[in-house]
């Protein structure tokens, strides 16, 4: 048996996400923007509930219902393919970058508002050793 005569895997294909996934990665989503959404969660004890938590629990829940695979969501903020396994997020963020598809790296405030990064230079070491005086 050659190599030509062994099939090639099959491709994972991206799961579909069911109307309620959709509407709590949108709730999630939302949740993002409004910094204040932590506050009654925290205060009656229920990190769960809290802008973390939740999307912890949904990537769990996302990682456990669809095995491991990609899940694709269409919510109010447009489409969503999100990966589940770290290989797929690397796999995903390689092709992009490879296409041009990536834009410039940007952060997000606690209040939810964008803002840029910059690249920054390596401190020199002899910058970060201690002044022997």
């Amino acid at each position: 048996m050659t190599t030509d005569d062994v099939p090639a895997p099959a491709k994972r294909r991206a799961a579909t996400a069911w109307a309620l996934e959709n509407a709590l990665f949108s709730a999630a989503v939302l949740a993002q923007r409004l910094p204040w959404a932590d506050a009654p969660a925290r205060a009656l004890g229920l990190d769960a509930l809290t802008r973390e938590g939740a999307r912890r629990l949904l990537l769990a829940h996302f990682r456990r219902s669809r095995s491991g695979r990609p899940v694709r969501l269409r919510t109010a903020f447009g489409s969503f393919l999100v990966p589940t396994a770290t290989v797929d997020a690397a796999r995903l963020l390689a092709r992009a970058d490879a296409v041009g598809a990536l834009g410039p790296a940007t952060g997000l405030t606690a209040g939810g508002r964008r803002y840029g990064l910059s690249p920054h230079a390596e401190p020199e070491r002899e910058a970060v050793l201690p002044h022997s005086e």
